[in-house]
């Protein structure tokens, strides 16, 4: 078995659908996200726009995940973000209030 080491966060669906159309006009017009408000603008904008095309919808029904050798039943999502952060999206601290804030220092492995 490979390992592989993840440093942050793995996305799939509308979210990395964002980032990616963001990275590549950033590279197409590096001068228009010189600023940190425009840059979160520029994300809003392309937001918005896959909220309205909703082409991650029902990702559900396109992959299939399975954890320690058994399915997992899928609500219906138009994303999957898989962390091993704390905070995600600008310092949002999704575990706030789960009593998960404080997870076990053991070694834990993701097979994809």
């Amino acid at each position: 078995m490979k390992t592989l080491i993840m440093n942050c966060y793995f996305s799939i669906g509308c979210d990395a659908a964002v980032v990616l159309n963001f990275h590549r006009n950033r590279e197409e017009n590096p001068a228009l996200f010189k600023n940190r408000i425009l840059n979160k603008a520029w994300y809003l904008g392309y937001g918005t726009k896959d909220v309205f095309e909703s082409k991650c919808h029902k990702l559900n029904e396109r992959i299939a995940i399975e954890l320690d050798g058994k399915a997992i039943e899928l609500p219906e999502l138009e994303g999957i973000v898989l962390l091993n952060i704390s905070s995600w999206s600008s310092g949002c601290n999704l575990w706030a209030g789960s009593g998960l804030e404080e997870l076990p220092g053991e070694q834990s492995y993701l097979m994809v």
